[in-house]
């Protein structure tokens, strides 16, 4: 799918480590506010793709562009943010303490207690664990909060790498209803790395399938998304 001016513009994208290919001639275009699937099975190089678009890794060839202004090493401060698979919460820090460090980029850093307010409104759960050490919540509450502590830093684009990896069916539902709600609320727009395409199916606009660091099939609409099978085992 092309859009005439994207928000997210990803140009023939390669990337490479030594001899191996991780990312080959990738391109897709992310409309402000929508939020774009990328769908495979592991290995499919979806996360080294993600870690492209917010420059978390070296580009072997082609663009990232952000309204229409290359993006590289300086990705967070234009505000592009990858949240990784795994959560990644520092576990001996307690909710609150998680959610300071999430506003690094923001110049004024005394200004961090007001979005953690907002952060506080989307999800009262964390409100309530504020004082509990990161590494004693459940798997849905650190999703949660690795959400929550990336949106501290109010970015524009947002790469969730596999949000629904690991959790129980009750904490994905809750995941699931916390990003739809998310999207009403702030409008952010969402690159979305997931191997569940039915999970992918109820938050996505549309999407595409990616194997072995190339895409396979592209401009698939949500009842597309949620029909497929790709292979994760």
């Amino acid at each position: 799918m092309t859009i005439e001016a994207p928000f997210l513009s990803v140009r023939r994208l390669s990337v490479t480590f030594g001899k191996a290919i991780a990312v080959a001639d990738i391109s897709l275009d992310v409309a402000e506010g929508e939020c774009v699937a990328v769908v495979g099975a592991n290995g499919a190089g979806k996360s080294t793709l993600g870690k492209a678009v917010t420059g978390l890794v070296h580009v072997s060839g082609g663009s990232v562009e952000l309204t229409g202004q290359p993006v590289g090493a300086d990705a967070a401060r234009r505000g592009a943010l990858y949240v990784p698979e795994g959560r990644m919460v520092f576990p001996q820090l307690t909710v609150e303490e998680n959610l300071k460090v999430g506003a690094f980029t923001q110049r004024r850093l005394g200004d961090w207690r007001t979005q953690r307010d907002v952060m506080y409104d989307l999800v009262p759960r964390l409100a309530e664990r504020a004082r509990v050490r990161a590494g004693l919540l459940s798997g849905g509450e650190q999703q949660l909060l690795a959400i929550a502590r990336a949106l501290m830093a109010r970015p524009r684009l947002l790469v969730l790498d596999e949000p629904s990896l690991g959790l129980s069916p009750t904490a994905i539902t809750t995941v699931t209803r916390f990003l739809g709600q998310l999207r009403v609320d702030t409008g952010v727009t969402i690159l979305l790395l997931e191997q569940n395409t039915a999970f992918a199916a109820r938050l996505a606009d549309r999407g595409l399938v990616v194997s072995l660091g190339r895409v396979e099939r592209t401009s698939l609409t949500q009842t597309q998304l949620g029909a497929i099978s790709v292979a994760t085992e």
